[in-house]
């Protein structure tokens, strides 16, 4: 087998175990940018970056932790995301979670009375500089999404809740997050659920390793698309 057929016959197998289990736990489909897709610019653009963010962090990461890791979307139309350890490491983001990101930010800078020293105020809603801005903060949103995710990852919590080794995932989403508020874990597809102390531990300490290196480097901040 030639180089190129052994990397195509690995980029296939990354996808078909993808949506195997996907299929298997009747979770929401994995979204085919290659296809026609609602926002497919848009999603293309959303995973170049945040296939950009695991390849950063992942080089600060110690190398016996450093697993391939993929970044795909999935039909579910909330906001959310998860982590998954299988054969290989997904970081899986809720397709909704792009316009309901978009539309927060675009409406917090309409507001004229928020970031006043942005743009024209008067004329907030049709401001680009005020625009860019929104869009460099669903930028920072979406990689702050992506390196909590992986580092549910690196810290093993997946392994954590499906210690037998099965495929695991750790959920995080709207309904999710208040479900776990009341009964304290978050939704896994694998193996035991997290008591509430646990799932609070896990979820704090993703939280705080989600940039690995303490606070993150602003330098980095830009709008999506560049």
């Amino acid at each position: 087998m030639t180089l190129h057929a052994h990397d195509e016959a690995r980029e296939q197998d990354v996808l078909d175990c993808l949506d195997e289990f996907l299929s298997s736990n009747n979770c929401h489909a994995r979204v085919d940018t290659s296809g026609p897709v609602a926002l497919r610019e848009i999603l293309i653009e959303c995973e170049r970056r945040a296939k950009q963010e695991v390849a950063y962090h992942l080089q600060h990461v110690p190398a016996e932790k450093r697993r391939p890791t993929y970044v795909f979307f999935c039909e579910n139309e909330t906001y959310g995301a998860f982590a998954l350890r299988g054969r290989y490491d997904y970081i899986v983001l809720h397709i909704g979670t792009v316009p309901a990101l978009l539309d927060f930010y675009i409406r917090m800078m309409a507001k004229a009375e928020l970031w006043k020293n942005i743009g024209d105020p008067a004329s907030a809603s049709d401001d680009p500089a005020r625009l860019a801005f929104a869009t460099v903060f669903v930028g920072e949103c979406l990689s702050f999404l992506v390196r909590h995710e992986l580092a549910h990852l690196v810290l093993g919590h997946c392994e954590f809740v499906a210690p037998k080794g099965r495929p695991a995932t750790i959920e995080e989403d709207l309904e999710h997050a208040r479900y776990s508020e009341k009964r304290g874990f978050e939704r896994d597809y694998g193996g035991a659920h997290p008591r509430p102390a646990q799932h609070s531990g896990i979820s704090c300490r993703a939280a705080e390793q989600e940039t690995f290196h303490g606070e993150p480097d602003t330098r980095r901040c830009r709008p999506l698309g560049y």
